[in-house]
């Protein structure tokens, strides 16, 4: 286990290069593990979650590793009304090295991100990112490169089971 008493999330992995990349449902970051020998995997690097003063943590709860580029997901985890935790995504360069990510940007999501993909096409002319938050219940289409947000969609039939029966 990269940690003690982690909340694992989700794995992003890269068979070719020998590398995997974990999330957490707590503020225990990404864990960047070596994999090339699958006998023996090696905790290289932590990609930290206390993004705005490290006593304001987020969440890292999903991952996306298109080529490239790695997107991690931040939802607040101080609770707070309004949230005071970085809410949003942030993109990795794995292309020098896959062990060390670099960090190019992160981009805020206000209501925070609970799922992200990555554009299949990342590389190929489409650097967009597709965020869903719980917090505000929309989709947010954003451009890796520039960080701009391209637009947002929240759906006129509402999130979940509508109308809401008994067991939901």
């Amino acid at each position: 286990a990269p940690w003690e008493a982690g909340q694992y999330s989700n794995v992003a992995a890269d068979a070719t290069r020998g590398v995997a990349y974990v999330g957490s449902w707590d503020d225990q970051g990404v864990a960047v593990i070596d994999t090339r020998d699958l006998a023996h995997p090696v905790l290289t690097d932590h990609l930290s979650t206390h993004i705005a003063d490290g006593s304001r943590p987020s969440d890292s709860a999903d991952l996306d590793l298109v080529g490239r580029y790695l997107a991690v997901s931040h939802q607040d985890l101080t609770f707070a009304d309004p949230a005071i935790g970085f809410e949003g995504i942030s993109i990795y360069d794995t292309a020098s090295d896959p062990y060390h990510p670099t960090l190019l940007r992160r981009i805020e999501v206000p209501g925070g991100v609970h799922t992200v993909q990555l554009d299949p096409e990342v590389e190929h002319g489409r650097p967009y990112a597709y965020a869903n938050s719980e917090g505000n219940l929309k989709v947010t289409i954003v451009n890796i490169l520039t960080g701009e947000t391209l637009g947002q969609y929240g759906s006129s039939e509402g999130i979940g089971c509508v109308p809401a029966p008994s067991y939901c």
